[in-house]
């Protein structure tokens, strides 16, 4: 996995967005990678992963996953 695509799996793994395969990959890269860009990653990670990012009681949609990746898409 390149450092972009890192970063971006990164972000769908801290929305719980990962299946299990593309969360087996993502992690088996993030191992593979220098403790430095792990670090960095995490740090990434925490900053999607804080509850007030999103409004009290909202529920992401159904749909949130494919219109995620579609957008990392384009």
């Amino acid at each position: 996995m390149k450092t972009h695509e890192l970063f971006e799996a990164a972000q769908l793994d801290a929305m719980g967005l990962l299946d299990g395969q593309e969360q087996a990959d993502f992690e088996a890269a993030l191992m593979a990678a220098s403790p430095a860009l792990r670090a960095q990653i995490r740090e990434e990670q925490a900053r999607y992963a804080k509850p007030e990012r999103l409004p009290a009681g909202v529920e992401p949609g159904p749909d949130l996953r494919a219109r995620v990746l579609n957008a990392v898409k384009a």
